[in-house]
């Protein structure tokens, strides 16, 4: 198959190196987006497809079955979301004194999520969603009783296909020969605007 060189077999162990970019534009023709920024330090990440399925039947048995996905629904939980991102993600605003205000007709970003995930035998994988909206953070903070106890806050994304290319990721994984570690190491540092496939 083009593109894909000899496989080393390896598991996935930690997520690290959450990054984002808001989206500018995205039209048939091109996709923009702004600076790569720090998200916020992982602490787990969960990542399901949505899928559209259909059956046929006929003569009273299924003939066919075929499903496609339609995006992706991702969950996070991370040390801490910080105002600054906050406010770029959700279009809220600060006061003079340095105080994040929360509005009704404050305006969400869409934006490129990426991350990195640590796999054994020294690989490792790395992942751009291309197209995401977000969900306000959630948090629970319990008193400490004993042990110290930090609270995360959780967030949920949604991913869609991109408009330029119908693109909803790209992902990089090192036990594939073909991906270098140099391209592993500039792969977070710029969103992918043409993403080629390779032939024969």
């Amino acid at each position: 198959m083009p593109g894909l060189g000899t496989i080393e077999n390896s598991y996935r162990m930690n997520v690290k190196k959450l990054v984002y970019a808001k989206l500018l534009t995205d039209t048939k023709t091109e996709t923009t987006y702004g600076d790569i920024k720090p998200f916020a330090d992982a602490r787990q990440i969960q990542i399901t497809p949505t899928v559209a399925t259909g059956d046929c039947y006929g003569n009273g048995s299924k003939k066919k079955s075929q499903s496609k996905i339609t995006g992706y629904e991702i969950t996070t939980d991370v040390n801490k979301a910080q105002v600054d991102v906050r406010a770029d993600l959700f279009g809220h605003k600060f006061t003079t004194d340095g105080e994040l205000i929360i509005g009704s007709n404050d305006k969400q970003a869409e934006f490129a999520f990426g991350y990195e995930i640590d796999q054994t035998e020294g690989n490792r994988e790395l992942v751009w969603l291309l197209k995401c909206t977000a969900q306000p953070y959630s948090y629970t903070v319990q008193q400490t009783e004993g042990d110290i106890k930090y609270a995360s806050d959780s967030i949920k994304i949604t991913a869609v296909m991109r408009e330029s290319d119908e693109n909803f990721q790209l992902i990089g994984d090192t036990n594939n020969s073909t991906f270098t570690d140099v391209l592993a190491e500039s792969f977070l540092s710029t969103v992918p605007t043409t993403i080629t496939a390779a032939t024969e």
